[in-house]
């Protein structure tokens, strides 16, 4: 039923942009560098791929956003969303991105605190997460006196929260499961 809807909404509503296939590789290359990065190292995390699953969820989640705004609750369960509004339309995936990953200055680890705003950072460090998709979309709204475009990805959590600490700590890929191998200190 979800996808007869999905599909009704690119059908009807204005079918939001997708990265190229360089800008796939430079969004997977970008949260790879991080999640490879985190200190303290991470023994248990999960090597990101990119998702046009995910990308196409966030292409519908973006569908009808000029008319009726983004509706959260229409994601699948395990999908953490998150976004920016610019005032131009361009490959802004690897910026927005970028940005949220300086928000790693606010984030304490031995604490699983933020001196600021950081979840967004914590999402993309998750873990257990391992698959991201993107979308852009002209979301300017009748009345509007500038145009707005809303650049969003998704994030597969695979159960994890982040209410607690994104990974364990330990020797890089030491907690790997079963019939994973250990690439950039990800599994």
């Amino acid at each position: 039923m979800r996808s007869v809807i999905y599909f009704a909404v690119l059908i009807l509503g204005a079918v939001a942009d997708i990265p190229t296939e360089e800008q796939r590789t430079q969004i997977v290359e970008l949260l790879t560098n991080l999640r490879e990065s985190v200190d303290p190292p991470a023994s248990n995390m999960l090597l990101m791929k990119y998702s046009s699953e995910l990308e196409t969820t966030a292409q519908n989640f973006l569908a009808n956003c000029s008319s009726t705004g983004l509706d959260q609750s229409s994601l699948p369960v395990d999908i953490f969303d998150f976004g920016n509004a610019y005032n131009n339309k361009g490959p802004m995936y690897v910026d927005m991105l970028t940005f949220y990953a300086s928000d790693k200055q606010y984030y304490n680890y031995d604490q699983n605190q933020c001196t600021g705003f950081c979840r967004y950072y914590k999402v993309m460090t998750l873990a257990t997460s391992n698959a991201v998709g993107c979308a852009q979309n002209n979301c300017t709204r009748q009345g509007d006196t500038f145009e707005s475009y809303l650049t969003v990805c998704l994030f597969k959590m695979n159960g994890g929260n982040t209410d607690e600490r994104p990974y364990k700590r330990g020797k890089s890929c030491t907690e790997c499961p079963d019939g994973f191998v250990c690439h950039r200190k990800q599994c």
